[in-house]
């Protein structure tokens, strides 16, 4: 909650003051995105390695606070990358050296540090909830390599396929971590007797707004 409220005084703050013309400042953006343009994808590869197809008017806050209103956006979940359109071009912008968040339509993308094994990593992720404990999606696209036909099965086309959401989580000033089952999940809430609530709700770890609804009771239990 408190992370969303910062969003609507950012972009309340930023309407008052904004000077400049937003080409000119669509112009600055594109200077520092990664150099060059990304075409149209490969037609003979089925599916797609967007999130949504679509570019969708939102905003991108960069590490160097500079802050982008009205930008066409799109997340490719193949190349874990924020995608800007702009006059006819597409940019991506390398949002694990440079942005802090993007709001695209109704959904929130931040750069996040993360644990991988025992390695801490960047990645991009869907903000579900926040407060004490913060909830986060990964949304990921996975590639298959085209088949040559053999037997009686026909030869199959490279296609970029859906990968199951994986949902994060952290308490204030801790790294991201997966959650992977439900007896972690319990030893890591030892504020709430969630294994109680949870069966109490019927609650279940594969489904999102299960998680929301879990991480916002907790949330009003421990402030």
């Amino acid at each position: 909650m408190r992370f969303l409220l910062f969003i609507f005084c950012l972009s309340f703050s930023y309407l008052l003051t904004a000077q400049t013309d937003n080409y000119q400042d669509l112009y600055e953006l594109r200077s520092k995105m990664e150099n060059g343009k990304f075409g149209e994808r490969d037609a003979h590869i089925e599916g797609s390695p967007y999130y949504n197809d679509d570019f969708v008017k939102g905003l991108v806050l960069l590490k160097d606070s500079s802050f982008y209103e009205d930008v066409l956006l799109r997340y490719n979940a193949f190349d874990d990358e924020l995608e800007v359109s702009f006059r006819e071009q597409i940019f991506q912008i390398p949002s694990k050296d440079q942005m802090i968040f993007a709001v695209i339509g109704n959904d929130t993308l931040k750069s996040v540090k993360y644990l991988s094994g025992n390695r801490e990593r960047w990645a991009n992720f869907y903000l579900l909830a926040s407060g004490e404990l913060t909830l986060y999606a990964k949304r990921s696209k996975g590639f298959k390599e085209k088949e040559e036909p053999k037997g009686y099965q026909d030869a199959q086309p490279a296609k970029y396929v859906n990968k199951s959401d994986e949902y994060y989580w952290a308490k204030e000033g801790e790294t991201l971590s997966l959650i992977s089952n439900k007896k972690e999940l319990i030893t890591y809430l030892p504020e709430i007797d969630a294994k109680n609530y949870m069966k109490k709700e019927k609650l279940s770890l594969r489904k999102e707004q299960d998680l929301i609804q879990l991480v916002d009771y907790y949330n009003r239990v421990v402030k």
